[in-house]
């Protein structure tokens, strides 16, 4: 939610009044960085994404430890794949990258991956569960992923 509110900062002293003490926030936002470096269309409802330093620093400033940084979505620039040969290659990772935007992503990924046949290679990128693996990261490696989750104390 909070690439798209004005005020990202508001949001997040709220989430640290509510929390109690040893309470734990799950926050995620795109990678504002990231996005910013593909070629891809920008979400018009995102006011701002986060990048790594953006996230770390507005839970720092709201009195929130990190405790850990995972990212999702592994981010490999198109030009280094040699699957972008393929005719509809594009459009694929197109229809992908649109149904991830939405609020429906995961099952949108499932259908698209049930409905197309994809090479070896497209497939073991995606990878074949039935969700979007995390993994965690650290903030050296935050801009391999185009969405970044914090995991903060309060």
């Amino acid at each position: 939610t909070i690439e798209h509110l004005n005020n990202q900062q508001l949001l997040v002293r709220e989430f640290q009044r509510v929390l109690k003490p040893g309470g734990v926030l799950i926050m995620s936002s795109p990678n504002g960085t990231v996005t910013q470096m593909t070629n891809e269309p920008p979400n018009p409802f995102h006011i701002h994404e986060l990048s790594n330093s953006e996230l770390t620093n507005i839970l720092i400033s709201n009195s929130l430890k990190q405790e850990g940084l995972y990212g999702q979505w592994k981010y490999i620039p198109v030009q280094t794949m040699s699957l972008m040969r393929g005719r509809h290659f594009k459009s694929i990772i197109n229809s992908i990258y649109q149904a991830t935007r939405h609020f429906k992503r995961f099952k949108a990924i499932q259908k698209l991956g049930r409905n197309l046949k994809f090479t070896e290679k497209f497939s073991s990128y995606m990878g074949e569960s039935k969700y979007i693996p995390i993994q965690s990261i650290t903030p050296e490696t935050a801009d391999g992923f185009k969405v970044l989750i914090a995991i903060a104390r309060k």
